[in-house]
């Protein structure tokens, strides 16, 4: 019997239905109670884990494109040395510290601010709101994961 941990998942919500409904019926009901609660029990433990796994995978996906980033940026595809440590304290640094929505909102505005100043008429020009660009990219990104 092979099936996927999500549809053990559904399958065993399903039995806890049936036994709910059998429970009426029981002639020993505390005990029953008790093995239904049990289940339940199980059933949101393992549905939780296999959430967490998948959470846990997008952040190693994050970290592993971090580091990937990092030894791009040194060029050790092109035989250089690799900095171990630069990159390690790299990414501790920013699992650490984290970063904020104001923060990149801020780098966005320097940017487009620079880029203004050097191409456009500031008066006419029309700012970019970052914080609802950046809300929406975020929640379509998190669409996507799940």
């Amino acid at each position: 019997m092979d099936l996927r941990p999500y549809q053990i998942v559904d399958n065993q919500k399903k039995a806890i239905h049936k036994m709910k409904y059998n429970l009426q019926f029981s002639k020993n009901r505390a005990k029953d109670t008790e093995l239904i609660n049990t289940t339940i029990d199980t059933v949101n433990c393992l549905e939780s884990s296999l959430y967490d796994n998948g959470k846990t995978t997008i952040i190693e996906s994050l970290i592993y494109a971090n580091i990937y980033e990092l030894m791009l940026k040194n060029e050790i595809y092109k035989g250089k040395a690799l900095p171990l440590e630069e990159i390690v304290s790299s990414l501790r640094m920013s699992l650490n510290k984290g970063y904020r929505k104001e923060q990149v909102i801020s780098m966005l505005k320097t940017h487009e601010m620079s880029n203004v100043l050097k191409h456009k008429n500031i008066s006419t020009y029309k700012f970019t709101d970052f914080s609802e660009l950046l809300t929406k990219l975020i929640n379509n990104i998190k669409l996507e994961i799940k």
